[in-house]
Order: structure tokens, then C-alpha cells, then sequence
């Protein structure tokens, strides 16, 4: 089963000078309302997927 990360995933090193490296965070869902979205890319009632793509995103 893979290791999917689910918020945000802290770090805490009490001892000496570290230096942070890497942040991992998700976000595992929005929900919100687009009244002036296209109705042909986002049907009315019907999850879509938006993976970082800020083209379809602009579509909202």
C-alpha cells in the first residue's frame, strides 16, 4: 500500500543546527462554487480533478 500524506508532515530536531531541506505537504480536497465556470469541462454535480494545472483552473 503507498505511503500517501494527508496535511502536513512535521519534522522536530531538538539537538544542534539542521537545515530544512524539503516541506511536505497535500491538500487532499477543495470544494467551492464556480458560477461562471464552462459547463462543458465542469458538468454540474460531477467531481473534477485539477491536478496543479493552473490552465484549467483559470477556467473557473
Amino acid at each position: 500500500m503507498p505511503n500517501f500524506l494527508h496535511g502536513v508532515n512535521v519534522t522536530e530536531i531538538n539537538e544542534g543546527i539542521s537545515t530544512v531541506r524539503t516541506s511536505s505537504s497535500s491538500v487532499i480536497g477543495v470544494i467551492g462554487t464556480a458560477p461562471d465556470a464552462i459547463a462543458a469541462d465542469f458538468p454540474l454535480n460531477t467531481p473534477v480533478l485539477i491536478a496543479g494545472s493552473l490552465t484549467e483552473a483559470a477556467k473557473l
